[in-house]
């Protein structure tokens, strides 16, 4: 008998050492993970241009749920880049919203690309890479240039008015980036809108207007890069997705709404006077222009 509850006890044992996790049990660390299985890794956004060596300042790289991606090293054309000398890792003091940023501006003699050329920049790591291939801009080269109307010389009303801007067409770029800045009211106040087109003209409409307009800035940049509209990523392969664009540099007018200038006040009144305006560099207005058509 004693033999047998020998037996029996030694089977229950073996059992317990040969008992698993089960699909159900969430919370066992024996449990094997699949967050190495998710891809992409991360997504990618920033510019690149031509001064005449290829030059960007900062490349963004960040990770899906806040875990950025294990970048091993990168490559812009025939260029390798790797370690401190290109790669800034930033987190916020919480070390929550973690990112890679990546600066890179070609040297030597000779350059790798010319203006309307289609360069290549790749993202290694985990064993992984992505390939994004655009064409890329000299910044002069492409540069916009506004020619109706001319500066403060339109003017909007309060009906169904609108105008039309005229530009010409800016060398190699595929989009124009239209950033309208209103100055509304008496009180100075700023509202931003944002709108892309692939053609050299713009209209302006009433149904885009502020209720009350001092006056608007329209601007236009012109750029290349994956398609605003859609937002599809033009970085292909198994590590990363995003987009890496190229720009010229920008043009501006004024045009002038119905909301009277404010009149001079009497002593003892407060004069409102008008603030900065805002200013966005071109990678930013372009950047605005995406997140419109998400």
């Amino acid at each position: 008998m004693k033999q047998w509850l020998l037996v029996l006890a030694s089977l229950l044992l073996l059992s317990f050492f040969m008992v698993g996790c089960s699909d159900d049990d969430e919370d066992c660390p024996a449990c094997p993970s699949t967050e190495d299985e998710v891809t992409p890794k991360g997504f990618v956004t920033g510019s690149v241009y031509l001064i005449p060596e290829a030059y960007f300042e900062y490349i963004y790289i960040y990770g899906y749920g806040a875990i950025p991606p294990n970048i091993d090293s990168m490559k812009v054309g025939d260029s390798l880049l790797f370690g401190d000398d290109f790669f800034d890792y930033n987190y916020d003091e919480d070390y929550h919203d973690n990112y890679w940023t990546v600066y890179f501006d070609e040297d030597g003699g000779s350059y790798m690309y010319e203006h309307g050329d289609m360069a290549t920049v790749m993202f290694y790591g985990n064993g992984m890479s992505s390939t994004c291939t655009f064409k890329i801009l000299d910044a002069d080269s492409a540069e916009a240039n506004i020619v109706s109307p001319l500066h403060d010389g339109d003017t909007l009303s309060s009906d169904a008015d609108s105008s039309t801007i005229i530009w010409d067409r800016a060398y190699d770029a595929d989009y124009y980036s239209i950033w309208l800045e209103f100055c509304c009211g008496y009180g100075y106040d700023y509202t931003n809108k944002y709108y892309y087109t692939t053609d050299t003209t713009f209209k302006l409409t009433s149904a885009m207007l502020p209720d009350s307009l001092r006056y608007v800035y329209v601007m236009v940049t012109p750029f290349t890069g994956p398609n605003p509209q859609t937002g599809a990523s033009n970085i292909t392969g198994d590590y990363l997705t995003g987009k890496i664009y190229s720009f010229g540099w920008n043009d501006y007018i004024r045009i002038y709404g119905w909301y009277p200038a404010p009149t001079p006040k009497a002593v003892g009144d407060v004069n409102i006077e008008e603030p900065p305006r805002k200013e966005l560099s071109p990678a930013q207005i372009i950047e605005n222009t995406y997140k419109q058509y998400k």
